[in-house]
């Protein structure tokens, strides 16, 4: 089943879509999908106030994979929609349109892409599944909610554009990539998993870092004094992680082969993790 949803007109207010998942969607006609609801600003609406709805059978010669129809497809300006993609366990689902905050927060499987910009915490506390942002990405990008020790804890996360500070803040699991640019103090208190920058992050890398890996492919700042130069190396697990990017489309710029020079830190917190800047 194909479900497409398309924005009648902008909100004034910020609209709580976590509802519009394609779990939500399985099973039910244009009418049942219309009456789902949305919290916009203080009152409770339904998606047929904001949509127009169509769902069609999917062909039987067409799969769910990435070359056929998404389960829910989702057009318009979508920015003053928040959490969208909260939670889903399954299922492809596509966005037209930027979107707001908390986009694919708290997901565990299936795949959701947007086709724009993403606001901060977007795939904030991710366990599983494929969340690709193909513009820019807010603040706290796959980190915890403020009072949490743990961020994202599985899954992967790519951005190709830019993303804002605190990228992966406590993040205890998971792959994270961003082919541009990224701000302050990526990797805050990582307690595992991995982060990819392609361009040039911002000041304090791995600030109170635990475990975990960094890697830097557009060179980096000057390293903090609780981190300390161990090695240049060509590191095994950077032809995993090439081999693994390249099989989804997001092969970098640099080869499996790429020579790295590995930090070690932060010295504060054991010294285990490690910040591979590529030579």
């Amino acid at each position: 089943m194909h479900v497409t949803l398309s924005l009648k007109e902008t909100p004034r207010l910020p609209v709580e879509a976590e509802s519009l998942i394609p779990e939500n969607m399985a099973g039910k006609d244009a009418q049942e999908i219309g009456r789902l609801p949305l919290l916009v600003g203080n009152r409770w609406e339904t998606v047929a106030g904001w949509f127009d709805v169509a769902v069609e059978e999917a062909p039987a010669d067409v799969g769910d994979g990435p070359d056929g129809p998404p389960d829910l497809l989702l057009s318009g300006d979508l920015t003053r929609f928040k959490r969208l993609g909260e939670g889903m366990s399954g299922g492809r689902m596509v966005v037209d349109g930027s979107v707001g905050f908390h986009a694919g927060a708290r997901m565990s499987g299936g795949s959701l892409t947007v086709h724009g910009d993403a606001g901060d915490f977007v795939g904030a506390h991710m366990t599983g599944g494929l969340l690709v942002v193909n513009g820019d990405a807010g603040h706290y990008a796959a980190s915890s909610y403020r009072g949490e020790t743990h961020g994202m804890k599985g899954g992967t996360l790519v951005v190709t554009g830019r993303a804002g500070q605190m990228l992966g803040a406590r993040m205890r699991r998971g792959l994270v990539y961003v082919l541009g640019d990224c701000g302050d103090v990526p990797g805050f208190n990582m307690k595992a998993g991995t982060i990819i920058v392609g361009g040039m992050p911002g000041v304090r890398v791995g600030a109170r870092m635990v475990r975990g890996t960094v890697v830097l492919l557009g060179g980096a700042p000057e390293m903090l004094p609780t981190f300390s130069y161990s090695c240049t190396y060509r590191p095994p697990v950077w032809r995993v992680l090439h081999a693994h990017l390249a099989g989804r489309g997001f092969e970098p710029d640099c080869g499996p082969g790429a020579d790295f020079m590995l930090y070690s830190g932060d010295a504060n917190e054991g010294g285990k993790g490690e910040v591979l800047v590529r030579v």
